[in-house]
């Protein structure tokens, strides 16, 4: 616990992350947005490629603050009446 803490409070999610954004194995939405990338020259869907696992990380680590800092809330909530 105090890893993760420490990991949210110092804004450093490296190891809390997961798996990497379109890297295999693939999602049914990956899978899908690989497709389509493969009907691309190379270079383009390589740069869209990049720029897709960018906007998918920042997500990423929003959607894992956003949780965290309510199960917090929640947990001192719940801790008030103790």
């Amino acid at each position: 616990m105090f890893d993760i803490l420490t990991a949210i409070y110092y804004d450093d999610l490296h190891d809390l992350r997961g798996k990497r954004i379109l890297k295999p194995p693939y999602t049914t939405a990956e899978n899908a947005l690989c497709e389509c990338l493969d009907t691309l020259d190379p270079e383009t869907a390589k740069e869209l490629k990049q720029r897709f696992r960018i906007v998918a990380i920042e997500q990423r680590d929003k959607a894992f603050l956003r949780g965290s800092r309510f199960g917090a809330q929640l947990m001192a909530e719940l801790l008030e009446g103790v």
